[in-house]
C-alpha cells in the first residue's frame, strides 16, 4: 500500500465534440491508483458536455478551467483545436489550480496538449505521464501510455525525450473492474450459439447521431424480425429523444438505455455489438464480444482497420457517410455464421485480458518509488497469464 500523501493530478477533458473516452479511462486509472492509497485530483475545462459531476460522484476533486461562451461553437473535428485556451495559458491555469498543493505526478490525456504545455508543467512536478493514441506530436514526459493494439514503441522514437518509459499495446488497455468480472460469464454465454441480441453503442456523446443511421439499417434490413436490439446512450447524448422515437418505430423490439452503469453486463449478454472504434473496442475484446466497428472520428480509423486485420471486428463505414468496405447489412449477414462469431470471439479474448489498469498502476507506482516520492513499495499484483 502506498503512502496516503501521494498526490496524482489528471488533466483531461470531456465535451460534446471531444466525447467522454479520455475522462472515463482516466477515472479507471484514478480508481485503481486510489485502491493503492493515492490521492487523485482532476483538472478539466468547464466545456459543454463535461463530466465534472461524474468525476465528483466517484469521489475525486475536480477543479475547473473556465471556457469562453462560444467554445462549443468553435469546436472542430481537428483534435489540436480542442483546448479552449492556448497550451501556454492552459499550463498556467493548471499550475494555478494546483497552487501549493502537493503534486507527485501529473497525468495528461488530451489530444491538444503537447511538448509546449508539458515543458511548462514538468518543471513543477516530480513526474509527468502522457496518455496518447495518435503518435502525432512531440512530448516532454517521463512516461507515455498508448494502449492501442498495433501500436509499437518505435512509433514514438522521434517524439519522446531520451529515457522516457513507454507502455505500449493492448496489455495496458485500462478497463473498469466490471469487465474483468463479466469476462467468464460472457465467454460462457457464447458457448451456446445465438444470434438474437444486438447491442448498439456509438460512444458517450454521438454528436452526429450515428446511432440513428444504424437503427435505420436495422429497420430496413432485419436479419430476424424478432431480433432484440438494445441501444446504449451516454448520459448527455444530444439525440436521446430522436433515438427514442426511432426505436419505437422499428420492426424489431428495441430498448434504449441511457447513462447506465451496467454496460459490461449488457455486453456479456449480446451476440454482436455495433460500436465506435474508440476505447470501447477494448471492452468488447475483453468480453469476447463479436463486433462491427465504425470509425466515427478520423483518429479512430487506424484502430478500426487494425481490429479488422486482427480478425476481432468487422469494419464498416458509417451508413450515412461515404466510405469503403463492408456495408452494415453485409457485416450483419456475415456474422450470422456461428463459426465466424466464435473465431472472432476467441481472437478478441486473446487480445485484452481486463488487467491493464492494474499493470499501468503498478508501473506508475514503481516510477514514483524510483523518484523517491514515497518510501513504501507496492506489492506486485498477481496478474498471471491470460485465461
Amino acid at each position: 500500500m502506498t503512502a496516503p500523501k501521494t498526490h496524482i493530478w489528471f488533466r483531461t477533458d470531456a465535451s460534446v465534440r471531444i466525447g467522454t473516452g479520455h475522462v472515463m479511462r482516466c477515472l479507471t486509472l484514478a480508481n485503481t491508483l486510489a485502491d493503492h492509497g493515492c490521492n487523485c485530483h482532476f483538472i478539466c475545462s468547464n466545456a459543454p458536455g463535461n463530466l465534472v459531476a461524474q468525476i465528483r460522484w466517484q469521489g475525486f476533486d475536480c477543479h475547473l478551467i473556465p471556457v469562453a461562451d462560444d467554445y462549443a461553437v468553435r469546436e472542430s473535428r481537428d483534435p489540436s483545436t480542442w483546448l479552449p485556451l492556448s497550451e501556454r495559458e492552459d499550463a498556467d491555469a493548471t499550475l494555478s489550480l494546483i497552487g501549493s498543493r502537493p503534486a507527485d505526478m501529473i497525468i495528461v490525456d488530451h489530444y491538444a496538449i503537447s511538448r509546449t504545455w508539458e515543458e511548462l508543467v514538468r518543471s513543477k512536478v516530480a513526474t509527468l505521464m502522457v496518455i496518447d493514441d495518435l503518435a502525432d506530436r512531440t512530448h516532454a514526459c517521463d512516461v507515455l501510455l498508448d494502449q492501442n493494439a498495433g501500436r509499437v514503441a518505435a512509433d514514438y522514437d522521434q517524439l519522446l525525450p531520451a529515457g522516457a518509459e513507454r507502455l505500449i499495446g493492448s496489455d495496458f488497455a485500462m478497463l473498469r473492474p466490471e469487465f474483468l468480472a463479466w469476462r467468464e460469464p460472457s465467454r460462457a454465454y457464447r458457448r451456446t450459439p445465438s444470434y438474437k441480441h444486438v447491442l448498439v453503442s456509438m460512444g458517450g456523446v454521438d454528436q452526429d447521431n450515428v446511432t440513428g443511421s444504424v437503427l435505420e439499417v436495422l429497420h430496413n434490413n432485419p436479419i430476424d424480425p424478432a431480433m432484440d436490439i438494445r441501444v446504449i446512450l451516454g448520459p448527455k447524448a444530444p439525440w436521446y429523444r430522436e433515438v427514442m422515437a426511432q426505436a419505437a418505430s422499428l420492426s424489431s423490439p428495441c430498448t434504449v438505455l441511457q447513462g447506465i452503469t451496467t454496460i459490461a453486463e449488457e455486453m456479456s449478454k449480446a451476440d454482436v455489438m455495433i460500436g465506435a472504434a474508440g476505447s470501447t473496442s477494448w471492452e468488447r475484446c475483453c468480453l469476447g464480444l463479436p463486433s462491427i466497428v465504425m470509425p466515427v472520428a478520423d483518429n479512430q480509423i487506424e484502430t478500426a482497420q487494425h481490429l479488422d486485420r486482427l480478425g476481432v471486428a468487422m469494419t464498416c463505414a458509417v451508413p450515412s457517410q461515404d466510405g469503403h468496405g463492408l456495408s452494415l447489412s453485409s457485416a450483419l449477414a456475415l456474422l450470422s455464421d456461428p463459426e465466424t462469431r466464435d473465431a472472432m470471439s476467441a481472437r478478441a479474448l486473446s487480445l485484452v485480458d481486463g488487467k491493464g489498469a492494474e499493470r499501468v498502476a503498478r508501473h506508475l507506482l514503481d516510477i514514483l518509488d524510483r523518484h523517491q516520492s514515497f518510501a513504501t513499495a507496492i506489492p506486485d499484483p498477481q496478474l498471471g497469464a491470460r485465461s
